[in-house]
């Protein structure tokens, strides 16, 4: 985790060494902190050019709610469970267009949205 003043991302650590090593800046989620209120959201933006297509990639998203869990509410337990969730589908190889490559399972953002809901043990 880097933080620069009130600006806080996740950058290549602990359980997020595979997802950023298996899906770049498509994974990674950032957050604007203040002292009552964070604003969390994927790096790369809401992608409108490509709502409702099943083609964009939600795990940045997902993961600015883990954030969100982890650092305004402070449930790390239930982030670890979602960042989990990730590592496991993404090992398991599936991907989203923007980071399939051969070798790989191409599914959806529905679909993707769906395993990590199935690979989350609370």
């Amino acid at each position: 985790v880097v933080i620069e003043d009130t600006y806080l991302r996740f950058q290549n650590v602990h359980s997020l060494k595979q997802l950023v090593k298996f899906a770049g800046v498509a994974t990674e989620a950032c957050a604007s902190l203040g002292s009552e209120i964070g604003l969390y959201e994927p790096v790369h933006g809401s992608a409108p050019d490509i709502a409702g297509k099943d083609i964009a990639n939600p795990l940045a998203t997902i993961l600015s709610v883990a954030m969100m869990l982890r650092y305004s509410f402070n449930k790390p337990e239930v982030a670890d469970e979602i960042e989990g969730a990730i590592n496991q589908i993404l090992a398991e190889g599936y991907r989203t267009q923007d980071i399939y490559h051969k070798g790989t399972k191409l599914v959806g953002t529905r679909k993707m949205g769906d395993l990590v809901v199935q690979n989350i043990f609370l």
